[in-house]
């Protein structure tokens, strides 16, 4: 009779330690998601911030698209095409968390696996009055163009088209 009772409190011990361990592991997982995605929302900020900034300094009308380099705080003209290939991507949280828009930018901060974590494109007109911000890889894709503004798909030199159609016939 004592071994049943002794047996019985070591597997209700054991059932409470695995169900306090189950919900410290799901909060630790959901503490993870919302710090990639504060990350992120914060990185959009900075970026915007320093979009806006570098377009009223540069006096330029119209349209300027910026791509944020998380790393060096600064914003790079997409005319200064090789740079822009130079920063690494820094895109924490997944579509999901993004699917809304809930870092500040459209897209998906980070695709995960070999393409993994994305950059910022900012793109900032009448006076620095509107921005607009996206979530994008390190070279164009197809998906990329379906997010960008009329402006920016008029601006598009020829070798960004071309950049397109080369990971568009490369992907996967």
């Amino acid at each position: 009779m004592r071994r049943g009772r002794a047996l019985l409190i070591v597997i209700l011990v054991v059932a409470v330690v695995l169900m306090a361990g189950w919900f410290a592991y799901d909060a630790y997982v959901e503490h993870i998601k919302q710090m990639k995605l504060d990350y992120d929302i914060t990185m959009v900020n900075e970026a915007e911030d320093c979009a806006t900034v570098q377009y009223l300094t540069d006096g330029c009308p119209g349209v300027m698209v910026y791509y944020y380099d998380a790393t060096k705080k600064i914003c790079v003209d997409s005319t200064d095409y090789v740079w822009r290939v130079d920063i690494e991507g820094y895109g924490m949280s997944s579509e999901e968390q993004n699917l809304n828009g809930e870092t500040g930018a459209v897209g998906i901060p980070n695709l995960g696996g070999d393409d993994g974590a994305q950059l910022l494109a900012i793109v900032v007109k009448d006076n620095g009055d509107t921005v607009y911000s996206r979530w994008q890889g390190q070279l164009l894709t197809e998906y990329d163009l379906t997010l960008m503004t009329e402006e920016e798909l008029e601006n598009l030199t020829m070798e960004q088209r071309q950049q397109v159609e080369y990971t568009s016939r490369h992907a996967n």
